[in-house]
Parts: structure tokens; C-alpha cells; sequence
């Protein structure tokens, strides 16, 4: 895979990832009447984590570019 096609594939990959992440806030901000448990909350917590690293991938991407 080609250095720009890899870098293109992460991008989208961010950007799906936090759009989900989004959607959950937004849950958790608005949707009062539900309850957030623990275990959705560590799960958020993990997404969270892998887009971080999905991040620090593509940034060691484009800075050996």
C-alpha cells in the first residue's frame, strides 16, 4: 500500500471513529433518562484510546514522509 493511500485510509479512519464517539457524547449529554454504565463508559474509554494511536500512527506517517 502507497504511503499516501495508507495515510488516506487513517484519515478516514479518525474521522469514523470520532464521529462515534460523538454520537455517544451527545448521548450522554442529552439522553438524561438513560443510564451510561460502567461498562459503556470503559468502552468509550477504549475507542477513545485506539484513536488516539490511530492519530500518533498517521502523525509518524506524515512526519517520515
Amino acid at each position: 500500500m502507497s504511503l499516501d493511500m495508507d495515510v488516506r485510509m487513517k484519515r478516514k479512519r479518525v474521522g469514523y471513529m470520532l464521529k462515534v464517539l460523538v454520537g455517544n457524547r451527545r448521548k450522554a449529554d442529552y439522553d438524561l433518562g438513560k443510564t451510561i454504565t460502567h461498562i459503556d463508559a470503559d468502552a468509550h474509554y477504549q475507542r477513545c484510546m485506539q484513536c488516539v494511536q490511530v492519530v500518533q500512527e498517521l502523525e509518524a506517517l506524515v512526519k517520515a514522509a
